[in-house]
């Protein structure tokens, strides 16, 4: 967005930015955000034939079609997750309804819910069935629609071993790289994560930090230090899922005298970590 924007020249094609983001990404396949930007950009070119249009039109139909994304909290082609309860109002092409939970006796509010969320269909439904639980619902559907099929179950391995967890900006110490000025080398270290960067993690000085080569880029929150301090020998790894950019008037008031700078970024992290440990 910023390259668009810092353009010289006011006009440009839908072309010319998936070759700027060749050049400055290479092909990264891993890097949802890249693949993301790249097929919005895909659609502009369609559409605009990749002709010269103001850049100003460019990033609109970039920010309506985040937007849009955003509202039916849709990315890329991954399987969306969700409980019955969250995807009202949504639709899909494809849905699978896991089994179980159900309250004994049956109540019209759960059968309300079980229909909610079967209607989220618009091409396939698949219903699954608990052995070991009855659906109250699942023996009222019936007719030519309806294929059965019997999955035999697979054989017990017990609990996962590893274990996933989400570092999201209530995890961090949001204003840790704001509070150095623009020269220090944080900041260098950061504009050089991108999507599947490996950070370290370890206990200094009473603070969980997160570093990149041997430089602290990021610092937990006192309260996400305190579950992850004892869990630290147990990590596996840590994988920077998105970089997100930070500003100082996002920072209350009291902590917007210790920003040395106007903005900056800290990383969305996913880590992985042995349970058994």
């Amino acid at each position: 967005m910023d390259a668009i924007k810092q353009a010289p020249e006011p006009l440009s094609k839908a072309g010319d930015w998936l070759r700027y983001l060749d050049d400055s990404y290479g092909d990264e396949p891993g890097n949802i955000w890249l693949n993301q930007l790249k097929a919005m950009l895909q659609d502009w070119q369609d559409e605009t034939g990749d002709g010269p249009v103001p850049k100003q039109q460019t990033l609109e139909f970039l920010y309506e079609v985040l937007a849009e994304q955003r509202r039916e909290r849709c990315l890329g082609q991954g399987v969306f997750l969700s409980t019955v309860h969250s995807v009202k109002g949504m639709e899909f092409a494809h849905l699978v309804m896991l089994d179980g939970g159900w309250m004994a006796p049956a109540s019209e509010e759960q059968r309300r819910l079980f229909y909610v969320g079967m209607t989220r269909a618009k091409e396939t439904l698949c219903l699954m069935q608990r052995q070991d639980q009855r659906n109250p619902f699942l023996a009222e559907i019936a007719g030519d629609h309806l294929l059965t099929r019997t999955v035999n179950p697979p054989l017990q391995t017990g609990p996962l071993a590893k274990q996933y967890a989400i570092l999201g900006m209530k995890d961090v110490d949001l204003s840790y790289a704001g509070s150095f000025d623009a020269s220090h080398p944080i900041h260098r270290h950061l504009a050089r994560l991108n999507t599947g960067s490996r950070l370290s993690v370890e206990n200094n000085n009473g603070k969980v930090v997160l570093k990149d080569k041997d430089r602290i880029v990021a610092v937990l929150s006192k309260q996400a230090a305190q579950l992850w301090s004892a869990k630290i020998n147990a990590i596996e790894s840590v994988t920077v899922l998105a970089m997100i950019r930070r500003y100082r008037d996002d920072s209350e008031e009291s902590y917007r005298s210790r920003c040395k700078v106007e903005r900056w970024e800290l990383p969305l992290l996913e880590v992985v970590f042995d349970k058994c440990s």
